[in-house]
């Protein structure tokens, strides 16, 4: 199947949108998690870290979401490229799908620092 440049430029732009949000994600989440070790006070930096990491694991969902939209919908443009660009969508997806699984440990650990907190404060 013969595909138009601004087909393959398209499906390249989208590709490229995903990788540049996924490394801004993980780059947040590295120097929260420098602050949160280096903290004097673990507690304060829990509370203020809870929305920052709920909000990445939720903009790390829908980035999973879209990409498989993505996927979906240029698939025959992805399969055409060969090799290369399906190790590339691999990776990409074992990357979202780690990324999301650790997220999700540190909000449950939040959580129950918070919750901990709360209650030896009552």
């Amino acid at each position: 199947m013969n595909h138009t440049i601004k087909e393959l430029k398209e499906a390249n732009d989208k590709m490229l949108h995903f990788k540049n949000s996924l490394i801004e994600l993980e780059s947040s989440v590295i120097a929260l998690t420098k602050d949160l070790v280096s903290a004097d006070s673990i507690n304060s930096h829990c509370k203020r870290a809870l929305p920052i990491i709920s909000d990445c694991y939720r903009k790390t969902c829908n980035i999973k979401e879209d990409l498989n939209d993505y996927l979906n919908e240029y698939k025959g443009i992805i399969d055409s490229m060969g090799d290369d660009i399906a190790e590339v969508k691999i990776n990409m997806t074992i990357s979202i799908d780690k990324l999301i699984k650790e997220l999700g440990h540190i909000l449950k650990v939040l959580i129950t620092i918070n919750r901990n907190n709360n209650n030896g404060n009552d």
